[in-house]
């Protein structure tokens, strides 16, 4: 199983709307694919993929109100081998979630039974959405054209590879960054 995580520094960069799509066209290509909206802040990827009512979320797990995530899974309307994981349907900072709560999510996540994940994060920068960041196999981060934009990815591809050195995961330190405009 493969873990994509797409990050931004800063709000309105499209980050949302890729990972949709990359999700969707992964599926497309059959691949067992699930989307797991993780922008505690704005989550809409429910909306964006046509599953207006979801019943549980992402959020469920972690108040202990279902055993695991795949209990919040659901199937996209249109798309056979895309399942979605909707995001609070309350806003959440990710700035609040306890360094248990970011490995549970993580842990999780590698038992959707899915052959690729993606995970959709918080826009910004906090330790929080650095180490939800971290834990993809793939690291995304996605930006505008626009200055502050490129300089709140630059500023989290900077943390975000201190943080995993202080950690000691150098182990993905081989792979070269993606930055996406």
């Amino acid at each position: 199983m493969r873990v994509v995580t797409l990050a931004s520094g800063s709000r309105g960069v499209g980050k949302s709307f890729i990972a949709t799509n990359l999700a969707w066209a992964l599926a497309e290509r059959g691949l067992k694919t699930c989307l797991v909206d993780l922008d505690l802040a704005e989550a809409d990827l429910h909306l964006m993929t046509g599953v207006l009512s979801p019943d549980l979320t992402a959020i469920d797990l972690l108040r202990g109100d279902i055993p695991n995530l795949r209990a919040a899974m659901v199937d996209v309307p249109g798309a056979p081998n895309l399942k979605l994981v909707p995001g609070p349907l309350e806003t959440r900072r990710s700035s609040s979630l306890s360094e248990g709560e970011i490995g549970q999510l993580g842990q999780e996540i590698l038992r959707l039974g899915v052959d690729v994940a993606v995970v959709d994060l918080e826009a910004g920068i906090c330790p929080q959405i650095l180490d939800l960041h971290l834990m993809g196999d793939v690291q995304w981060v996605v930006a505008s054209v626009d200055e502050s934009s490129l300089d709140g990815a630059a500023r989290l591809l900077r943390l975000a590879r201190l943080r995993r050195t202080a950690r000691g995961s150098v182990s993905r330190q081989s792979q070269r960054p993606r930055i996406y405009t």
